[in-house]
């Protein structure tokens, strides 16, 4: 199910990841104890890309090393919380 562009975005940032505007994207990278992290994504800030459709979704929750687009989703909607996220990709030792 697609989402607005703007509620991945509050949630992105809320959930520590860094904001950046390079070009015609915002880029968003992780940041765990105070370090950056490889965990990054990218939206388009083209005004037609206001919502992100499942086929988006699903490449931006592997980017995150997300188990799957449920789990964006999830992040997304403030029911998987930032400090879960981060337990999850320590034991992964993606971070």
């Amino acid at each position: 199910m697609p989402e607005k562009r703007v509620n991945i975005d509050k949630s992105l940032r809320k959930k520590g990841f860094r904001k950046t505007n390079q070009g015609s994207h915002f880029y968003y990278i992780l940041i765990v104890d105070g370090k950056l992290t490889n965990i990054r994504t990218k939206m388009s800030m083209g005004s037609q890309h206001a919502t992100i459709g499942d086929n988006l979704l699903s490449k931006m929750s592997k980017q995150l090393k997300m188990r799957n687009p449920g789990d964006f989703k999830h992040y997304i909607e403030c029911t998987y919380s930032e400090s879960n996220y981060i337990h999850y990709l320590k034991s992964e030792g993606c971070v």
